[in-house]
């Protein structure tokens, strides 16, 4: 890992503060220290200004939003990890390390597999409660790449983004269409860095609720390298890297407090069993 994070001399000083998680910008960023591209459902922010419905959105450097209802995408690293969403609390209460696939062990902050998640067989016969904790647990698809799109901020003021490190944690109705991209470009033995993914929304309704599904049109045809490639996997890769670290670090502390309590109570179970009172006799 140390080679691959060491070549960041292509990048400037607020790309490194940005890949790294030194911003400290609470609207340019996230937990991992990368802005967030995300799909936009609001009508309107909280100010009260008209926001586009149905388009992808990602707050710039000055942590501003910008909106745009096409986009391109060059992805670097598709890789995957399982939270836990409480809803009563709005927040992430236990998330695993970041997994490249299935097949590998997805340890958790709790000392647990997979936040918990079951298997689809698993799933059979368990109750309404159960099955509603399940649903709080989900598996992300966690696309890590540059984004470029020509868009608007919430006031209306024409902005372009270009090339710029985001994050797309994606799951639900986002979650195929990602894997489907990745896979085409997989089958036309292509490295995705040197693509793009033509990004769009498509409208569905399920009832009354209406959300909007990701049209990704994976372009195998037309080869583009960035100069800051070498410089962009190692910010990427060292942003898991120290995801996992973080985790892993909590997975084992969960861990060791499970063994420390089942010890403390076998001690005191013997120590019972040692003074117990010598019942029926003189």
């Amino acid at each position: 890992m140390s080679t691959e994070i060491a070549i960041i001399d292509n990048l400037t000083d607020e790309e490194i503060m940005r890949l790294s998680g030194q911003d400290d910008n609470p609207n340019a960023r996230t937990d991992s220290g990368l802005p967030r591209l995300k799909i936009n459902r609001d009508p309107e922010n909280d100010d009260g200004l008209t926001l586009p419905v149905g388009a992808f959105f990602v707050p710039d450097a000055d942590g501003v939003f910008v909106y745009a209802k096409e986009a391109l995408f060059r992805p670097f690293l598709s890789y995957l990890q399982y939270q836990t969403y409480d809803p009563v609390t709005e927040k992430y209460t236990c998330k695993s390390i970041i997994i490249k696939n299935f097949g590998e062990e997805a340890i958790d902050t709790e000392g647990g597999i997979r936040c918990g998640k079951l298997t689809r067989k698993q799933l059979d016969g368990l109750s309404q409660d159960d099955l509603a904790i399940q649903r709080n647990i989900r598996c992300y698809r966690m696309l890590y790449g540059t984004i470029s799109m020509k868009g608007v901020t919430a006031d209306g003021t024409a902005r372009t983004i270009k090339d710029y490190p985001v994050l797309w944690r994606a799951t639900g109705s986002a979650f195929m269409p990602i894997g489907d991209a990745i896979t085409t470009f997989k089958d036309n033995k292509k490295l995705m860095h040197q693509h793009l993914m033509h990004l769009s929304l498509k409208r569905e309704k399920k009832g009354s609720n209406v959300y909007y599904v990701p049209v990704i049109v994976a372009d195998v045809k037309n080869t583009s390298v960035l100069k800051e490639t070498n410089s962009l996997f190692a910010g990427f890769l060292g942003i898991v890297q120290a995801e996992n670290n973080y985790v892993a670090d909590k997975y084992r502390k969960a861990t060791t407090a499970v063994v420390h309590t089942a010890t403390a109570n076998s001690v005191m179970q013997e120590l019972g069993r040692d003074f117990d009172d010598p019942v029926g006799e003189l």
